[in-house]
């Protein structure tokens, strides 16, 4: 999540949570966009971890939809073993 006017926003990077990204990090005063791909560090020494050099690799294609990607779809065969799993897991819990 990114707010362009007050300038500051959200990362949730591939471990979890939410990590805080200050505007100076955006080169040019640019803004982020849903979809764009990014690469960053992720500065822990403070009271919270805070993003530092943040670059957009890929910038979402313009006109793209706020809220989609612009990856591609799963296959039904990921569809199907996702499914799959989670239904091995359900009955685990239950056990």
């Amino acid at each position: 999540m990114w707010d362009a006017q007050r300038r500051f926003g959200f990362v949730r990077p591939e471990e979890g949570g939410d990590v805080y990204i200050p505007g100076d990090e955006v080169a040019d005063g640019g803004s982020l966009h849903p979809g764009d791909i990014i690469e960053f560090e992720i500065e822990t020494g403070g009271e919270k971890p805070v993003v530092r050099g943040l670059k957009v690799v890929t910038p979402v294609p313009e006109g793209t939809p706020v809220g989609l990607v612009s990856g591609s779809p799963p296959t039904w065969d990921e569809l199907e073993d996702s499914d799959r799993e989670e239904r091995q897991r359900r009955r685990g819990r239950r056990r």
